[in-house]
């Protein structure tokens, strides 16, 4: 008998008064509020081998000033820091804990520059990545010895291409004919899986999964749509998202094996940012 699972996915929703956090699991929503007067407006969600539960965020306070913290168990762990890097994904292995980040910081002559940055266990490191074109990543993944990033570099011309690497070394997963980002990564089985979009001809974002590189497509392309996370259990492949509606919102959604479910009624705009599958 195949084991019930429980699925767990963060994200958030844009109300008239404020951000809601929430906190699906099973397609339950519990409202996340740490603080009152934060609004947090991208998160990451990792669960370790453990149990603990890590979420990432970042917003504004009530003095208009960014902040970046980490919560386990819901309990802040730390303030990362108003630096100009926005925080994008977390990951834990063993008793590591990565976040990645990116941004634009300025250095001691006032000079701002592209910056991706990773904080292992709250030490950061700054990335090479590309000298001469923007090139962001939004998520790492560590398995065995092996570290990943997903996310996007720029071509000579400005495009944006479909982006992974491991150890450092630079892979391409679109040609760069049309924009593409990828937002995450997840290895299982040495097989490797990459969410993010690539706008069609008709100039629609469409959600996209890679495994090992083939694509296949989440969504028709008649409305702009992303995939923001995927998480691999048995030969499930769970990813979330969103995609605009008639009315012009963005729905969140859950898809499992290419098969779409709403997550939230598009009255309001809403994003299915994080999955995690235990």
């Amino acid at each position: 008998m195949k084991k019930e699972l429980d699925v767990f996915i963060i994200g958030y929703e844009l109300t008239s008064q404020f951000d809601t956090v929430h906190l699906w699991k099973n397609g339950v929503s519990q409202n996340l509020t740490y603080e009152e007067k934060h609004a947090y407006y991208d998160h990451s969600l990792c669960i370790s081998k453990s149990g603990n539960v890590y979420n990432l965020g970042w917003g504004t306070n009530a003095q208009g000033e960014s902040i970046i913290t980490l919560f386990k168990n819901g309990v802040e762990q730390s303030l990362i820091g108003n630096n100009g890097v926005i925080p994008d994904s977390v990951y834990v292995s063993g008793d590591d804990v990565y976040v990645m980040g990116r941004g634009f910081v300025s250095n001691s002559q006032g000079i701002s520059r592209f910056t991706n940055v990773i904080w292992k266990n709250n030490v950061s490191q700054s990335l090479s990545m590309d000298e001469n074109n923007f090139a962001g990543a939004t998520s790492i993944c560590v398995y065995g010895e092996d570290v990943y990033y997903a996310g996007w570099r720029e071509t000579d011309s400005k495009r944006k291409v479909a982006t992974l690497w491991k150890n450092g070394i630079e892979q391409n997963i679109t040609d760069g004919t049309n924009d593409a980002v990828a937002f995450y990564i997840y290895v299982a089985h040495n097989d490797i899986y990459v969410v993010g979009y690539e706008e069609n001809e008709q100039g629609y974002s469409v959600a996209k999964l890679w495994k090992n590189s083939i694509e296949q497509n989440l969504t028709d392309g008649n409305n702009n749509a992303e995939a923001y996370s995927i998480f691999v259990s048995d030969n499930d492949v769970y990813v979330v998202g969103s995609e605009k509606n008639a009315q012009g919102n963005y729905v969140a959604i859950l898809w499992i094996n290419g098969k779409a479910q709403a997550l939230t009624d598009g009255k309001n705009h809403a994003w299915a940012c994080s999955i995690f599958v235990k």
